[in-house]
């Protein structure tokens, strides 16, 4: 799995969440939209945890990348907004969820299984 946030409290507590359980095997983080889609190019992971606003190239744009890569990772956003215009640019640009960061402390690791079984 690759992280993908511009704050690294934000990733480090990711991180710390995603590491309660064996099943899921953090590889990567980037802090921005253009370092998630090289990281995705080069470290090939299964899920991409993917914030949308961030400096310079945004979450939807990077999912779009990432999509278009034909690499196979199931991209997962998670973010503060939860209008509906931010759920469906992420969806069109190719995201497979879309969690809410205020959801994430409980949600995350559900919404990561479920992504990897191919759920949506």
């Amino acid at each position: 799995m690759l992280l993908v946030d511009d704050h690294p409290m934000v990733r480090a507590g990711m991180k710390a969440l995603l590491a309660t359980t064996d099943r899921v095997e953090v590889v990567g983080e980037a802090t921005s939209g253009e370092e998630a889609v090289e990281k995705a190019r080069t470290l090939k992971p299964d899920i991409v945890v993917m914030d949308l606003a961030m400096p310079g190239m945004g979450g939807v744009q990077a999912t779009r990348q990432i999509t278009e890569l034909g690499l196979g990772p199931k991209v997962l956003v998670v973010t503060i907004h939860d209008e509906d215009e931010y759920l469906a640019s992420a969806l069109d640009a190719g995201a497979a969820g879309f969690l809410n960061k205020s959801a994430a402390d409980t949600d995350l690791i559900g919404a990561v299984e479920a992504i990897a079984r191919g759920h949506s």
